[in-house]
């Protein structure tokens, strides 16, 4: 049993606390999923575990000394930020208006104490620390004995949330639930049917996940059915199918790496005004649920992907390896970022083409690679032109000079696009349009959409994500409309319309 000093706790040293039936003299509050809605243990693990992924060799030989020595080992190589941990309020409240009653307040946690006096020390609310070392762990019946130890017998005041601490509730003359589960909740009320019960307002466990999932980001997937409709086969129904499997798995293997660059970036996350209201950051689903549910939609993804086609099982894998690569360091590198994104765009028409055995055109690969590389540099443009006279931007390597560059490099992608777009239409290649012609049509519009994006990123008006942007936005909606329309119309005639009449 340690306080914050590393000492045992001598109350002789103290004023007595005041104790009354209602109040008892020492208030004990627990930490994971009571004081913060995150479980500070399974999040350093993760991200050790991604800082320096050879560590994890070491894991079953730390498992197999105890949760102690487990837990001493990952406060090694990685100690958190507790600054930004999604602390509940209610609990803050409390523990405020139990220590201006004069109650002694005391953290009583499993988690290392390398965490727990940081913590401690950041809310500045605690008397002692009680918490773990590298020899002993202390939860469950262990915390119970540590409590009682501490307070000398006398009465004290609990604040829990998990199964673990229905070992210390028996023990304690007054009980309260921060979020429990409903299974908790009711051993709770058979130890204690007075026990008071706390809910922080937070999404549902299904909606968190949901959002964690990003499903919104599944639109830059919809790249997958571009070869089938620019070669004139949506009508042939196996390629259909084709098509729309790999759609199903590019956008499962991509939500599975977003939750992998959530578990990365979490804690970055936390000091952005927007991604700070991501589950993970705000602490409304775990690190340990959030790694099996990614884990579980790698494995069905991959396994649907070979059922498919070995060549999508490949591309897929590529694209999961690049875009971890991406998150672990390639962001973090000068233009060498935009250009990821700008291929892992691309890869998405390869995979299309592969799974319906169609040629890609050189002119869609040319256009794809232009426009693509506008839309990740509006991306980087918004994130370094928000951060201006911070320090935000230097984790991507750029520096605050670097921003009118970075415009002019997407600006003039975004018009070379549209360029390769009108060298297209007054090509050879488009022969196989019945009124080829009315493709010229398509540039104006998109010579509109880019240079409208880039004015609002100008101005500061755009979201970070021009995925999210396009999204939302009405006139993107007409703009892509008209784009089919007149897509249809070439490829059609006017024959249809004189049918309709």
């Amino acid at each position: 049993m340690l306080n914050v000093d590393g000492h045992s706790h001598d109350q002789a040293d103290d004023s007595d606390p005041v104790d009354t039936p209602d109040r008892p003299a020492y208030l004990v509050v627990d930490l994971d999923g009571c004081l913060v809605s995150i479980d500070t243990l399974w999040e350093s693990f993760f991200q050790g575990i991604i800082a320096s992924p050879l560590r994890c060799l070491s894991v079953p030989l730390w498992l197999l000394r105890g949760k102690a020595y487990f837990k001493a080992q990952v406060s090694e190589i990685w100690q958190p930020d507790v600054t930004h941990f999604p602390y509940n309020p209610q609990v803050l409240d409390h523990i405020r208006a139990r220590r201006a009653a004069g109650a002694r307040t005391v953290l009583a946690t499993a988690a290392h104490q390398s965490i727990a006096r940081a913590v401690a020390e950041h809310v500045g609310l605690f008397d002692d620390v009680l918490c773990s070392d590298g020899q002993h762990n202390l939860s469950g019946s262990n915390k119970a004995r540590a409590i009682d130890q501490y307070c000398n017998s006398e009465r004290f005041e609990y604040m829990g949330d998990s199964a673990a601490d229905l070992h210390v509730w028996p023990h304690a003359a007054r009980c309260v639930a921060v979020d429990p589960a409903r299974s908790v909740e009711r051993k709770l009320r058979a130890i204690n049917p007075r026990a008071d019960v706390l809910r922080h307002p937070r999404p549902s466990r299904l909606a968190a996940m949901i959002r964690l999932l990003r499903p919104h980001q599944w639109v830059k997937n919809l790249l997958i059915l571009a070869p089938l409709a620019l070669a004139h086969k949506l009508t042939d129904p196996k390629l259909i199918l084709l098509s729309l499997m790999t759609l199903v798995c590019f956008c499962l293997g991509a939500s599975a790496t977003y939750v992998y660059n959530d578990l990365a970036d979490v804690e970055t996350d936390r000091r952005h005004a927007r991604k700070s209201r991501r589950p993970l950051a705000a602490g409304h689903i775990g690190s340990m649920h959030a790694a099996v549910v990614a884990a579980a939609l790698l494995v069905f993804v991959m396994a649907l992907a070979a059922w498919v086609d070995p060549k999508v099982l490949i591309l897929l894998v590529v694209y999961v390896l690049v875009t971890t690569l991406y998150n672990i360091s390639f962001k973090r590198k000068v233009f060498i970022d935009v250009l990821t994104l700008t291929g892992l765009y691309t890869l998405r028409l390869f995979a299309g083409c592969v799974a319906t055995g169609i040629v890609i055109s050189e002119w869609l690969l040319a256009f794809s690679v232009f426009f693509f590389l506008s839309l990740a540099l509006t991306k980087r443009y918004t994130e370094l032109d928000a951060s201006q006279g911070k320090l935000l931007n230097t984790r991507r390597g750029y520096r605050i000079e670097d921003v009118p560059l970075v415009g002019n490099l997407g600006s003039t992608s975004g018009f070379i696009a549209v360029l390769v777009l009108a060298l297209y239409v007054n090509s050879d290649a488009v022969a196989v349009y019945h009124e080829h012609s009315l493709l010229w049509f398509i540039c104006p519009l998109m010579l509109y959409w880019i240079a409208r994006v880039w004015f609002l990123a100008y101005r500061g008006e755009l979201h970070d994500d021009p995925v999210v942007f396009a999204a939302k936005d009405r006139h993107t909606y007409i703009i892509g409309a008209l784009c089919v329309l007149t897509f249809v119309l070439a490829s059609t005639g006017f024959d249809w319309i004189s049918r309709l009449f």
